[in-house]
């Protein structure tokens, strides 16, 4: 995956059927095992919720997921910003612009998103399920 400034609208590497803004964040606090707070471009805060990537708030797997995430404080990542969603996971229309998309994001102050380190193929997201922190969806019931 290649880096952005921000600018880039393109597919998500492994998640063709999504679209974002692919660009460089750098984390600087954890919220949970998978919610953290992101600086993007220097001087925006983003809080970045992972996409597809579920952890029950509160449990050992939220404490183990959280604790994993802190070697990235600090550390600038590839990550892919959705566009094609709402801040709650719903598709939004085809016609609402890029720009209103990321105002919204910063209206609600959340957004779902994809992180990997430069150079890695496993995204963040999958390397937490697969070691079991979290699951790919939220549990039914």
């Amino acid at each position: 995956m290649s880096s952005g400034d921000g600018a880039g609208l393109m597919p998500a590497p492994n998640r063709p059927n999504f679209r974002g803004v692919s660009t460089t964040v750098v984390p600087v606090r954890i919220i949970d095992g998978d919610t953290i707070v992101l600086d993007w471009l220097g001087d925006n805060e983003l809080r970045g919720r992972l996409d597809r990537c579920w952890v029950e708030d509160g449990t050992s797997m939220d404490e183990r997921a959280a604790e994993y995430l802190t070697q990235f404080m600090g550390k600038p990542l590839d990550c892919v910003i959705r566009t094609d969603v709402d801040d709650k996971g719903r598709p939004v229309e085809h016609d609402v612009g890029l720009l209103s998309r990321l105002v919204q994001r910063f209206t609600f102050q959340r957004a779902l998103i994809w992180l990997w380190e430069p150079g890695e193929d496993e995204s963040i997201n999958d390397a937490l399920i697969r070691m079991g922190f979290a699951t790919l969806n939220k549990p039914k019931g």
